[in-house]
């Protein structure tokens, strides 16, 4: 499957990718400790915004890894850049 995705990436989409990595495990556990080994100055990773009842039962995989990072976490979420104070390029 990753493999699959890298591909799309790159003939699909016009893109590339530099590197990828599978791990198996506790994503949010497997995700720090890749940072680690590769020595990530940055991570990103996708998020979306919880109802009111899934944020008491559980944090979200993007809140996980940003409690346990010993390094600078990017949360992107799906609503594009409707909040976002830099100006899109026209």
């Amino acid at each position: 499957m990753l493999d699959d995705r890298v591909r799309r990436i790159g003939e699909d989409l016009g893109g590339s990718v530099a590197a990828s990595y599978y791990r198996e495990g506790k994503p949010e556990k497997g995700l720090v400790l890749l940072a680690k080994e590769i020595d990530a100055g940055l991570m990103v990773i996708g998020g979306r915004r919880q109802a009111r009842l899934e944020r008491v039962f559980g944090a979200s995989l993007a809140e996980k890894v940003l409690r346990r990072a010993d390094r600078p976490v990017l949360i992107v979420d799906d609503r594009g850049s409707r909040d976002v104070a830099v100006p899109r390029s026209p």
